[in-house]
């Protein structure tokens, strides 16, 4: 009886897990409605942008990801009336473990893809240092090669663990691989480029680069990123078998949505720069750099405030920046007035 017991509670586990593993599958649903909040700005920034190499993985990221999960949700996650053979090859389209495997290439390929995008955009913000470049191109190589040689292990080795559980309509493992190897290395890679870009906030002001600007805003993001891949780490090293895959789904769609919304911000602030410095060129008026306006405001303070009789007046006057500060911040300058004629040093300011 006991021992009946024992196996119900078993039995309950597993299925507790498994409902767990597909509510956090749900994440599409959030995914996709992100998607059609940001399809204008995908129209806007990405559709009408010449054809680039980083376009073609863009697009790759974010219709292909979608895609493929809304096969494997439709596929193994009971939510359709289909059944998988327990084959052993991997080209069959109706094979537990070809999903299983088409699936893991996919999203180490798209998660590399991703990794490559925030790559880019964090050369931008460290101005393309060639020292730099050269470390984090390295590395990025390195965690690539290293999650791809690991998944390849996997599918050669385990392959025969994958079986289609009919009673429940799902893939499932008989025994439990070594993920933990799979998700270490792009775990580095991403300690690594969130240390860099939080060493770049760290190392400026705020409202120097709008490049770091729009990581800081995403920053959020793609930190709760690299705590769910922790947590995938831990998982695959503590947990049950049945908890081995809760957050792959989640992973993948947050890494899916996080790096579409940073490349539209950067896309969105490029614009602006570009429609700013046009109008710089058609302005003849003097131009002067934020430093020169500073350096020229405390020179013009200076050497008032040391003349007793000059009556000193400054007013605030607001203007807007473009690589100095985010697209719709401001900053303030001062207007400074000697003895009742007024000297106004505020210019519009030069994109550098």
């Amino acid at each position: 009886m006991e021992t009946g017991m024992e196996t119900l509670g078993e039995v309950r586990r597993e299925l507790l897990n498994i409902t767990a593993t597909r509510y956090l599958s749900g994440e599409m649903q959030i995914m996709l409605y992100d998607h059609l909040l940001t399809f204008a700005d995908e129209v806007e920034y990405i559709w009408k942008a010449k054809w680039s190499l980083p376009k073609a993985f863009f697009l790759v990221l974010r219709y292909v990801v979608p895609t493929a999960m809304i096969i494997h949700t439709y596929q193994m996650s009971g939510l359709g009336n289909v059944n998988l053979s327990d084959a052993q090859t991997l080209n069959s389209s109706s094979s537990c473990r070809g999903w299983l495997t088409t699936g893991l290439y996919l999203g180490v390929a798209a998660i590399s893809i991703g990794n490559f995008i925030v790559l880019l955009r964090l050369w931008v913000i460290w101005e393309r240092n060639a020292r730099l470049l050269i470390f984090t191109l390295t590395i990025f190589i390195i965690t690539q090669i290293s999650t791809l040689a690991v998944a390849t292990y996997m599918v050669v080795h385990w392959i025969s663990d994958m079986l289609f559980l009919s009673q429940i309509h799902m893939c499932g493992l008989t025994h439990k691989p070594p993920m933990v190897w799979l998700w270490a290395p792009g775990l580095v890679f991403e300690v690594m480029v969130f240390s860099l870009a939080l060493w770049n906030a760290l190392s400026r002001p705020i409202t120097v680069s709008p490049a770091g600007d729009s990581l800081y805003r995403d920053g959020l993001g793609y930190f709760v990123v690299i705590a769910l891949r922790v947590l995938n780490l831990i998982l695959s090293v503590a947990a049950h078998i049945s908890l081995m895959f809760l957050g792959i789904f989640f992973i993948w769609a947050a890494t899916t949505v996080t790096v579409s919304r940073l490349v539209f911000h950067f896309r969105r602030l490029s614009t602006v720069c570009l429609v700013q410095r046009m109008q710089d060129e058609e302005d003849p008026s003097p131009q002067l750099s934020r430093q020169e306006t500073r350096a020229t405001v405390d020179k013009y303070l200076r050497v008032l405030n040391s003349v007793d009789e000059t009556v000193v007046q400054t007013s605030e006057e607001e203007y807007e920046l473009c690589e100095g500060a985010p697209a719709g911040t401001s900053i303030t300058i001062s207007e400074v007035t000697i003895s009742g004629s007024s000297t106004n040093l505020t210019r519009k300011e030069r994109d550098a």
